[in-house]
């Protein structure tokens, strides 16, 4: 299982030309001190990296999420994030804006430019903060837009599709003179069945308000199950555990999940582990 922080493969940190710091999504939170820490990148910044750095291995993984908090200019239209092949003809892109494309490409031309996923009703160029997540699996991508609009539109891709690796990605490819306000990103690369279902129990999780539980939103995955960390061999992982009741899962999701969304460190992910065996080993 891979976990990839674009901040860190892009260098946000370093702050470099058209990209400068700014307050994110939440200028308080009562589990962490001082503001959500955002990246305002403008049409100055040109920042790209080596695929390989995106995915250690050899192959690009058929089935993968991405997670992104974002806020772009209102009425604006671009690609987020684009994957280049060696010869630089786009593979991926993640457009954000009004009704949203997702471009995929695989190594047969497939689907066609006519047959990308075309996300209708879905506006995220509206200049307000969200939360988007994407997950492709199998022949189908699935979008969810602040933790509870949830879209699926057909991927007609190859039987085994291909991404080719010796490229580049690019961020912000075809801004031409707009600008938007970036705040997280995060890619996981899923390589063997049931691990893409983790993707809808993180996004419900780290959608706890400002100001603590959000009561509006509770955890629907699994009949309310959540989440519990234990480190083996050096390496963090979640184990769905439960059911849970009353605002435990609230409150250990605001100690846990927002480190997630700060910091980008040390989370891969499992599911499908025996619960009386969690119990006694978490």
């Amino acid at each position: 299982v891979f976990f990839s922080d674009l901040l860190k493969i892009l260098d946000f940190h370093s702050l470099p030309e058209g990209v400068s710091k700014t307050t994110g999504l939440c200028s308080h939170r009562r589990s962490t001190q001082g503001p959500d820490v955002a990246y305002r990148v403008t049409k100055d910044a040109q920042l790209s990296a080596p695929t390989k750095q995106l995915y250690p291995g050899d192959a690009f993984p058929e089935d993968f999420s991405i997670m992104a908090t974002v806020k772009p200019n209102k009425g604006s239209q671009s690609f987020l994030l684009s994957v280049y092949n060696e010869q630089g003809i786009q593979q991926l892109g993640m457009e954000v804006g009004r009704s949203p494309v997702f471009l995929y490409e695989d190594h047969l031309g497939k689907p066609s430019p006519e047959d990308y996923p075309l996300f209708r009703g879905v506006n995220l160029a509206d200049g307000k903060w969200h939360r988007v997540a994407i997950s492709v699996h199998k022949q189908s991508i699935t979008l969810i837009l602040d933790c509870k609009k949830k879209t699926t539109q057909k991927l007609l891709r190859s039987p085994q599709p291909v991404i080719d690796t010796k490229g580049i990605i690019v961020f912000g490819t075809r801004i031409l003179d707009e600008e938007f306000v970036f705040c997280s990103f995060w890619l996981f690369g899923f390589n063997f069945s049931g691990v893409y279902h983790v993707m809808f129990g993180v996004a419900t999780l780290t959608c706890v308000k400002c100001d603590g539980c959000n009561r509006e939103n509770p955890v629907n995955f699994q009949n309310k199950t959540f989440f519990r960390k234990k480190q083996l061999n050096g390496n963090y992982f979640f184990f769905l555990f439960g059911p849970v009741v009353g605002d435990h899962w609230c409150t250990w999701a605001q100690k846990n999940f927002f480190r997630l969304e700060q910091t980008f460190t040390w989370v891969t992910h499992t599911v499908g582990i025996n619960h009386s065996h969690m119990r006694s080993s978490v």
